[in-house]
């Protein structure tokens, strides 16, 4: 408590909060927006959209790397920015609800969802990236957790991260594109069940969010 006071009164400097834009590179184009800090709460900053040439990304793949690492480039000059942080392409991550012997310990929890990757991710743990959240405690077995886990193929990150490199852009964060999008538009602590719909030009994602953690995600490819 004593640390925000001082910080209200004595904000580090812009370079040392590492102020960070939000990326999020779409089949169709690169949405980005910033959230300035003010004393109690966030204003928004700069905030827009640059389109893509068709098949540049597709399905959240990838097609041309250099083209899209120069037109972040082009938007790193214009906004003059460093940091960013970046969501990750729906259909690219493998969402998956568990159980796992009861624990409090982080490092237990990850332990044992690293077993459960072999029988609900069709790429070797070794090769994976994943992030989950506790749902609660199992209704059925009381000694078991219930785990809603999101994971992404290494492989993906990695081919993001080169691109922002190339751009001279720093990542802070990958964050899968269904929880971040649900994170900005859920009260949070809201623990009711809530559909959340993002039309998009050439796809929609569909997502179900309970008790503030995403349980079910689709993605449905619209014809234009």
């Amino acid at each position: 408590m004593y640390s925000q006071k001082i910080l209200a009164y004595f904000p580090p400097p812009a370079f040392l909060e590492m102020p960070a834009v939000g990326l999020d590179v779409t089949d169709e184009a690169v949405y980005f927006a910033e959230l300035r800090r003010n004393k109690d709460s966030f204003t928004l900053g700069t905030y827009g959209e640059k389109l893509l040439p068709r098949g540049m990304v597709e399905g959240g793949r990838i097609n041309d790397a250099e083209g899209l690492a120069k037109i972040l480039k082009e938007l790193r000059d214009t906004y003059d920015w460093h940091y960013v942080r970046v969501s990750l392409p729906e259909e690219k991550t493998f969402l998956f609800r568990t159980e796992i012997p009861y624990t409090e310990d982080n490092k237990e929890i990850k332990s044992s969802l690293e077993f459960k990757l072999e029988e609900n991710v069709p790429i070797p743990p070794a090769e994976t990236i994943f992030e989950f959240d506790v749902i609660r405690s199992s209704q059925e077995h009381p000694d078991h957790l219930d785990v809603s886990v999101s994971a992404v193929p290494e492989k993906v990150i990695s081919t993001y991260a080169n691109v922002l490199r190339s751009a001279e852009l720093t990542p802070l964060s990958f964050e899968v594109e269904t929880r971040a999008i649900a994170k900005s538009v859920i009260r949070k602590g809201d623990q009711g069940t809530i559909m959340v719909v993002d039309v998009g030009v050439i796809k929609t994602g569909v997502y179900i969010v309970s008790g503030g953690v995403v349980r079910f995600s689709s993605t449905l490819s619209i014809d234009v």
